[in-house]
């Protein structure tokens, strides 16, 4: 799948999306966020899952930073806490507050 990044039309907000990721079971994967143009201090990056699923055990997955962002980007981490493989997506925002 394919991870893609959206520049607004301003210079404190960009957002992006995090294709389709597929996580063994009690597992979890990591993913690299660059952003496209450098904020001149680090964002604050807001997740949010995203699934097509009608498995209630999808509610298993969640997603994390998994360092402090810098002016360039961020990692993130998608775990999947059931019992079955899983798929999701994540949606990101970054916000660069002055």
């Amino acid at each position: 799948s394919e991870n893609w990044v959206k520049a607004i039309n301003t210079n404190s907000i960009e957002y992006g999306f995090i294709g389709s990721q597929s996580i063994a079971a009690q597992s979890y994967r990591d993913v690299a966020i660059t952003f496209t143009k450098n904020f001149s201090k680090p964002p604050t990056v807001i997740l949010t899952l995203g699934s097509t699923s009608t498995n209630a055990d999808i509610g298993s997955i969640s997603v994390a930073l998994t360092t402090f962002p810098t002016t360039t980007g961020v990692n993130v981490r998608l775990f999947n806490d059931s019992s079955a493989s899983r798929s999701p997506t994540a949606h990101w925002v970054a916000i660069e507050y002055n």
